[in-house]
């Protein structure tokens, strides 16, 4: 499963490279937001086994990284369709690993 959610991570960088134009502020989120699943898969053997890593992939003051993938997907699901459905596979991918 952690291999699969790599090459999903692979596909949001190629999408994000091959994107129509984003802001500023949208592309420094969206790499940020890959930026912290590329940090679970390499900080957590665990993911993808059946014990729950969210306490330890979220801090408590912070929305979730599967509330952060929503939020990207709503904003950008018009001029992004691409971009947002891998978006929505990573979301998917987490959420069967308990995170």
């Amino acid at each position: 499963m952690t291999n699969d959610l790599s090459q999903d991570l692979k596909r949001l960088h190629d999408d994000l490279a091959g994107a129509p134009p984003l802001n500023a502020e949208d592309i420094a989120a969206l790499r940020r937001l890959a930026d912290d699943i590329q940090r679970i898969i390499d900080s957590n053997p665990r993911v993808g086994k059946t014990q729950d890593v969210r306490a330890e992939a979220d801090s408590p003051e912070e929305p979730s990284i599967l509330d952060r993938i929503s939020t990207y997907i709503e904003t950008l699901e018009a001029q992004h369709p691409q971009l947002t459905k891998t978006l929505s596979m990573v979301a998917e991918r987490l959420s069967d690993m308990g995170i």
